[in-house]
């Protein structure tokens, strides 16, 4: 006897807040598949009473306070008429941009096909000075994915340095290298063996600068790395006579060198410091501290979209810088959507002051919640989430404490801290220094007990998504 098979339509059978609970529960691509695939889950998450927005907000670690934006936007008088002209009609309408469903939708969609890379932040506020006044200290180091040059303070710890994210990239441009990228694999994959945690991005930069240093014709370097094998010529070439069906063969070599030059250029471009083009603001001695160092940002917030976007990552790296006598120890970090007044640093500052009851100060595997992968660090993670429900007491402060985390062998020099929790969004990164190792001795031969702070790079991996009030 034939049994016959029937499918189950589970929105006859279960009730709607059941389905719901359930599906959020799947990652971001289940989401986006679901909503892809028929009408009746289209609207399901519309009846859903804004679940599909909340999902987004608690995947991608977004702030939702809608009013803190509007109220950041009317502060800015003086930000270009062209991009108020922009966000204007945002500003006028209730809904954010995800309160649009589509919205969601397309940013899930966006980070379930795109690959994480370092975002720019831009430093352009210490409270701590800048050593011998040089540029080769200056603030907006302290956030640059190369490590020539140093944040150095005048003062010793605790000092502030506040940074913003700048969208660093054209689409266009990446979605290109993106596409190209499968072609150098083989360098990618060699260099990953003397650099297991650095991300895509940041070694095909090494690679591209590596050919453009060179002297020769770009059609010889083309050669040498294909000899070397650190680029797939094969099926590269076969794309390049597709695109260009006229193109000769002696032709194909110099462009795909033209290609290269294009993004290494875009790399240079897109990780280019915008912050030491501005003026920089220093208070008037003997009525402010000497040692606040502020930059003008206006241009970052109209020029590069900082105010349409937020940088979107679950991962960080900091880098101590070698030779130097004051490297970080120990350190906070907070995010924030508003730039943030004196009084709210100084919160910041006092918010971990006990920061030995959070690590320990004998035996911090015991205290810190995990360890980073080279066991050279212990962190102390924030769960977002939990943030806003402190025993149903809403969080109000404009900053949200991200982590606290301090280096426990002084050989190690860098860091990369993958966050338990997954993403987390914001516009601006304040980070608090506590602590710093003293190796005048080692250095210098001499000890020295005075001390300042040396750091050379902090780099966030993720994606620039759109922020709360977006504007082409």
């Amino acid at each position: 006897m034939e049994v016959k098979k029937t499918c189950i339509n589970p929105f006859e059978v279960f009730p709607s807040e059941l389905i719901l609970e359930i599906t959020f529960k799947l990652p971001p691509e289940d989401i986006v598949n679901l909503w892809d695939s028929s009408g009746l889950w289209k609207t399901l998450f519309v009846l859903s009473n804004n679940s599909l927005r909340n999902y987004t907000y608690q995947h991608l670690g977004i702030e939702g306070n809608l009013k803190a934006e509007k109220e950041m936007y009317s502060e800015y008088n003086d930000i270009a008429n062209s991009m108020i002209d922009g966000i204007q009609e945002q500003l006028d309408q209730s809904d954010g941009y995800y309160d649009q469903l589509s919205n969601c939708i397309n940013t899930l969609r966006s980070i379930t096909k795109s690959k994480k890379f370092s975002l720019l932040l831009e430093g352009f506020y210490t409270d701590g000075g800048v050593c011998l006044d040089l540029e080769k200290f200056e603030v907006y180091h302290c956030f640059t994915p190369t490590t020539e040059k140093v944040f150095s303070s005048t003062l010793s710890c605790p000092i502030a340095v506040s940074a913003i994210h700048r969208p660093n990239y054209d689409h266009d441009t990446w979605k290109l290298i993106q596409e190209r990228i499968q072609y150098f694999k083989k360098f990618i994959n060699f260099m990953k063996e003397e650099h297991p945690h650095a991300d895509e991005y940041t070694l095909l930069f090494w690679f591209f600068e590596q050919i453009t240093d060179e002297p020769e014709t770009i059609k010889y370097k083309i050669d040498k790395a294909i000899i070397k094998g650190y680029i797939d010529y094969p099926p590269y070439r076969e794309v390049i006579k597709a695109q260009h069906p006229r193109i000769r063969e002696a032709q194909i070599k110099n462009k795909i060198g033209e290609e290269i030059l294009h993004f290494y250029y875009a790399f240079c471009n897109a990780y280019k410091t915008k912050v030491h083009e501005s003026k920089r603001d220093r208070p008037i001695q003997g009525i402010d501290t000497i040692n606040t160092v502020e930059y003008n940002i206006n241009s970052i917030l109209t020029t590069h979209q900082a105010l349409s976007y937020y940088a979107c990552f679950d991962s960080l790296r900091i880098i101590r810088p070698v030779d130097y006598t004051n490297p970080t120890k120990t350190f906070a970090i907070f995010l924030h959507n508003q730039k943030l007044t004196d009084y709210e640093i100084q919160e910041c500052k006092e918010y971990f002051i006990n920061f030995e009851d959070y690590l320990g100060e004998f035996n911090p595997k015991q205290t810190a919640d995990f360890e980073t992968p080279e066991t050279n660090m212990t962190v102390h993670e924030i769960d977002q989430s939990k943030l806003f429900d402190l025993e149903d007491q809403e969080w109000t402060k404009p900053y949200r404490p991200l982590l606290l985390a301090r280096f426990t062998t002084r050989q190690g020099r860098h860091s990369y801290i993958n966050f338990k929790q997954g993403f987390v969004s914001s516009r601006f990164v304040t980070t608090i220094f506590l602590e710093c190792e003293n190796l005048s001795k080692e250095v210098n031969r001499s000890y020295d007990p005075s001390t300042n702070l040396d750091n050379a790079s902090i780099q966030v991996y993720g994606f620039s998504i759109p922020s709360l009030i977006f504007s082409e």
